[in-house]
Order: C-alpha cells, then sequence, then structure tokens
C-alpha cells in the first residue's frame, strides 16, 4: 500500500508535521479566545489527505520526538506549551 502523498518519505512527513502544527496552532488560538475545549479529534483537517495509519504512526513519533503534541486515549490531540511556542511560525518547528 503506498502511503505517500507528496514525494519522497521525509518530504512527506515534513508537510504533515507543519499541517498538524498549522491547524493545531488555528484550532486552540480559536479555541483558547472562546473559551472552548483544547484537545481536538484528529479530523480531515489535520490529515490533509494522508493515509490515517499513516498520520496516527507520525503523531506518535511527533509526541515522543518533540513534546510539541500530546495524544489522549479519547482520539484526541491537542498543543504542549512547548508546541504553542512554535506557533508564530510553524514551518520552523521541524
Amino acid at each position: 500500500m503506498d502511503i505517500s502523498n507528496v514525494g519522497s518519505p521525509g518530504d512527506d512527513r515534513r508537510q504533515l508535521r507543519i499541517r498538524i502544527m498549522r491547524e493545531l496552532c488555528a484550532k486552540d488560538t480559536d479555541a483558547r479566545n472562546n473559551n472552548g475545549p483544547v484537545t481536538f479529534p484528529i479530523d480531515d483537517d489535520l490529515r490533509g489527505g494522508f493515509d490515517m495509519e499513516y498520520v496516527n504512526h507520525e503523531l506518535q513519533i511527533i509526541e515522543r520526538e518533540t513534546g510539541y503534541i500530546r495524544l489522549f486515549d479519547n482520539g484526541h490531540i491537542g498543543l504542549t506549551a512547548q508546541g504553542r511556542a512554535h506557533c508564530n511560525n510553524p514551518d520552523e518547528a521541524f
């Protein structure tokens, strides 16, 4: 099964990570401004067309290697304070 979306595996990984950070930062900012919950389901906005199995695998790696996100048992995801610090420039987070 080809889970690649945009090119080489390294390109895919970087594109996915940047997309996740951008989406999470936007959702987190909106939630904080509106006193909403700051954990979110892993939806199509975060996936960006990537295979869900690939996304779940990468999310675990991102959580472990960077500490920018936190995965919850209920299938939700949220930014950590460390991750929030990169919201001004998510392209440079990886």
